[in-house]
């Protein structure tokens, strides 16, 4: 069976991205209209701007300037600045402010898969296997260059657009939020690599545990248990 995947992988170098300071988070109404809230991703904050300037759509992120998220930001920037892939959100510009920072990102207008599948109820034996092969497509580019993502699930992947024309009317997916995102070979790079991320409730052996806590404080509830993804969420 000819494995060979059916996608172009965009290859490049570290790209040269805008980092733009600005003075106040005011003064970014200047390049953008905001538009509103598409989809919210973990600490991401995606909305639909319209730039005034170049008369280019984008997603806009923006984070609390905190030391811990910054940091997080700054190495998402890093990883993204490293990729260029049909099925990886493509990072355009970043802007600075004194309590604040932004990023622009390619616009996608489908929100998440998580979104999708609920507008959709569920996706046919194609569509499923034209994203499988999408996200495959755009993991095996990431591993390929030493980054590993550690945070895949339904809402860290967009849809572009809906029945993209550019995708030959198939749902196009970006992969996202690759803040706890880590380039292999350094030091340590082993242990954590295998220590636990990413979001709690999407992991079994988490839900175990709450269940089993012998203290009633932090023991899940009925109604929590009956309201986690794993319960809920058809497979």
């Amino acid at each position: 069976m000819n494995m060979v995947s059916p996608w172009t992988s965009r290859d490049t170098l570290e790209r040269n991205v805008p980092l733009i300071r600005l003075e106040e988070d005011a003064d970014l109404r200047e390049i953008y209209e905001f538009g509103k809230k598409l989809v919210k991703v973990a600490s991401e904050l995606s909305m639909k701007p319209h730039t005034l300037r170049h008369r280019q759509n984008g997603l806009l992120k923006r984070s609390a300037d905190q030391r811990s998220t910054a940091k997080m930001l700054g190495h998402e920037i890093n990883i993204l600045k490293q990729v260029n892939h049909l099925h990886i959100i493509h990072l355009q510009e970043v802007y600075h402010t004194a309590k604040m920072t932004y990023f622009v990102t390619e616009l996608c207008v489908g929100g998440d898969l998580k979104q999708l599948l609920q507008r959709k109820k569920f996706l046919t034996e194609d569509e499923t296997r034209h994203i499988i092969c999408s996200l495959a497509d755009a993991v095996v580019y990431l591993h390929r260059r030493d980054i590993v993502h550690r945070d895949l699930k339904l809402e860290n992947i967009l849809v572009k657009n809906y029945l993209d024309e550019d995708d030959d009317g198939r749902i196009n997916i970006k992969v996202t939020d690759f803040g706890l995102a880590v380039k292999t070979g350094g030091v340590g790079i082993e242990n954590i690599i295998r220590e636990a991320c990413g979001t709690l409730v999407y992991m079994a052996k988490n839900l175990l545990t709450c269940l089993l806590n012998a203290d009633p404080a932090y023991r899940m509830s009925a109604n929590q248990l009956l309201e986690n993804p794993w319960i809920t969420v058809r497979r």
